[in-house]
């Protein structure tokens, strides 16, 4: 049976259904659209691990890296440059001229919700290095997090790449995840 949002999760009483494990903000949208839509009454209980997200908001510098990040090095990616700037710009003037909501913003509260999201642990795996994603607004959301009463680790890997802490130190990125995994209900209990 799933517990209540508001009642006491102890050890021996807890087991997680389901792992999220989220990467970067594409996994942050997906995640808000996955809570937006099932949660709470279908979403269970679960545990969720944030590798290199989220941001708090939109910020041009990033939206440019992330999406020329993945284009080829070279001429390709410097002709490809102006015209993602042009839709970068184009989103911005969305949020500010039409005054649209900020999407990233709007995401990243979802996801701190105590209302709808039902966890007996967050990890929050970045690095102190992300030129993507600043360890700043990592922490920051990790915070928030805490203070609205999520059980929250943190993991900063240091000079890691953009979702490349499973490459730079994969015994101990996956050793979290083992511990995640298998001890979520005693890890609650024990950082609560």
């Amino acid at each position: 049976t799933a517990q209540s949002l508001n009642s006491p999760v102890t050890a021996g009483t807890w087991k997680p259904d389901l792992h999220i494990h989220v990467f970067s903000n594409g996994g942050s949208c997906l995640l808000a659209n996955i809570i937006g839509s099932y949660a709470p009454e279908v979403l269970p209980l679960h545990t969720t691990i944030y590798d290199s997200a989220p941001s708090l908001r939109f910020d041009t510098g990033q939206i440019v890296h992330a999406i020329t990040a993945g284009l080829p090095a070279g001429l390709y990616r410097t002709s490809a440059r102006p015209l993602v700037y042009l839709f970068v710009l184009l989103y911005w003037l969305r949020i500010h001229l039409l005054q649209r909501p900020d999407r990233f913003a709007a995401w990243t509260s979802m996801q701190n919700n105590p209302d709808v999201v039902r966890e007996a642990i967050r990890v929050y795996m970045y690095s102190d290095t992300d030129p993507i994603i600043s360890p700043r607004e990592v922490e920051a959301h990790a915070s928030d997090a805490e203070a609205k009463g999520f059980v929250v680790r943190r993991e900063i890997f240091k000079g890691s790449g953009h979702v490349a802490h499973a490459l730079s130190e994969s015994e101990r990125y996956w050793r979290v995840v083992r511990e995640v995994l298998q001890d979520a209900g005693r890890v609650r209990a024990k950082l609560a």
